[in-house]
């Protein structure tokens, strides 16, 4: 055999395992370990400045686990992704519990990542982490240090990490870019937030101030004390054009707080929040306060296109709905409680143009507590479909001012008058369809009945 057949035959037999080696070391020349930087993490070190000079690199970033935790004293600029191998534990010192707001503060000094303007096609991807923001549970010097805080950016994934201990929110999707440079946007786009755990902040396990198209989705959240909420749809400065709450899905979440009055809280400002859905969610309050699993308050802006539906929820209320400025075109659908004996009031209601509540699930035993309570300025009603239970009161009761109330082939059991009118000084309750209900028949007066109603019809 002459040497040339020779060492081509050698090519050809070993030109799979060249290929295998140079795609395996491709793949791993793709991300640059931290500790190649100087980062130690023994428990002891400060790797602020490792971990800043590898994220310059503006290449994805690897951390492994040393077993101890990697310390940081100051936020860290990412530019790319950063995954962990093995969980790691990256910690906030106990600087943070000493910090006081300054004048002129430009907001994050203290969170653990900062990503500001992405506006890349690629996704920047968080995973594999344990964030730790290190609060002591005792320290209120800042409510801006969050574990990972967005401003400004696009396509952010944040996946299987563990996010706890935050001075301010565990994960903060702002309009404000703390203080690096001007936003190129004061919305975010394209935000991911999936199969985390979200433990123990100060404020919010998440706060949305300016986002379109995110998505909340498979979390296991955690709150325990009664700040704010654990999630949390509120612009902030609230005449500041050019946030906008667009589009959000929550869905599949574990939600568990025991202090705040609500679970999820929306609140309307500027041209409003449009375009959420809450879905297939178990959601638990505390029951020491009036708690809804959902707060929808147009307080400074309308709440638009909201459906809420396959929800388990315990507490004493599933949705409350307020707010001058109004919400219209609500669905309230197939929701009800988590745990068997826990009751709770399906909505409680007012400033509202179109509601839909339908095939939900519910047992109230308090005084004076119906399964809904609608009044002031409610149109376009329509409950259909529920299967209610009042031990002390009535099922449905409105007050107030209402126009346009359809109730249908509704199961109403109560101990007074199932659908209760009780309009207040110079309202009126105008244009009711009644029909198809099945209702307890231990009273003569299936409905109370006033002056003040006009155009009512039954079957």
């Amino acid at each position: 055999m002459s040497n040339k057949l020779f060492y081509l035959l050698i090519l050809i037999i070993n030109f799979p395992v060249m290929l295998c080696c140079k795609g395996q070391n491709s793949k791993n020349e793709e991300y640059v370990d931290v500790r190649n930087y100087g980062a130690v993490g023994d428990g002891k070190t400060d790797d602020t400045q490792a971990f800043q000079k590898a994220a310059d690199l503006k290449k994805p970033l690897l951390v492994k686990n040393t077993g101890k935790e990697y310390l940081i004293s100051a936020r860290i600029r990412l530019y790319n992704s950063i995954k962990g191998e093995g969980n790691p534990v990256i910690k906030m010192t106990d600087c943070v519990n000493e910090f006081v707001i300054p004048d002129k503060y430009t907001y994050g000094k203290y969170s653990l990542f900062h990503i500001g303007n992405y506006q890349s096609d690629t996704p920047l991807v968080i995973e594999g982490l344990t964030l730790d923001g290190g609060w002591n549970n005792m320290s209120k010097g800042s409510e801006f240090e969050a574990g990972i805080y967005i401003a400004g950016s696009k396509n952010i994934t944040i996946r299987k990490n563990i996010i706890k201990n935050n001075l301010g929110d565990n994960i903060l999707v702002y309009w404000y870019n703390s203080g690096f440079e001007k936003s190129v946007s004061l919305v975010n786009e394209n935000i991911l937030i999936e199969d985390n755990i979200l433990s123990h902040p100060y404020r919010c396990n998440i706060a949305l101030i300016s986002g379109r198209n995110v998505k909340i989705m498979n979390n296991t959240i955690y709150k325990f004390n009664d700040h704010v909420a654990p999630v949390d749809l509120e612009m902030d400065l609230w005449e500041e054009d050019g946030q906008v709450i667009r589009d959000v899905e929550i869905t599949g979440n574990t939600i568990k707080s025991t202090k705040t009055l609500y679970s999820i809280s929306m609140l309307g400002m500027l041209d409003g929040v449009n375009g959420i859905k809450v879905s297939n969610n178990i959601i638990q309050c505390g029951f020491e306060k009036d708690s809804f699993g959902i707060n929808l308050e147009a307080a400074y802006g309308p709440i638009k296109n909201v459906e809420i539906k396959n929800n388990k929820i315990d507490a004493v209320g599933f949705v409350r709905i307020s707010g001058t400025k109004g919400n219209k075109k609500i669905t309230i659908e197939s929701n009800q409680v988590y745990t068997k004996g826990t009751e709770s009031v399906v909505v409680n209601g007012s400033y509202i143009d179109g509601l839909k509540v339908l095939k939900n699930k519910s047992l109230v035993s308090k005084n004076f507590y119906s399964n809904i309570i609608l009044g002031r300025e409610v149109k376009n009603v329509s409950i259909f479909s529920n299967d209610f239970e009042s031990l002390k009161w009535s099922s449905l009761f409105f007050v107030s001012d209402i126009d346009g109330l359809d109730i249908d082939d509704n199961i109403l059991k109560s101990k007074n008058t199932p659908i209760y009118f009780e309009p207040e000084r110079d309202y009126s309750i105008r244009n009711v369809r009644i029909s198809n209900n099945t209702i307890n028949t231990n009273f003569l007066e299936i409905y109370k009945s006033t002056k003040k109603i006009k155009n009512i019809s039954t079957k």
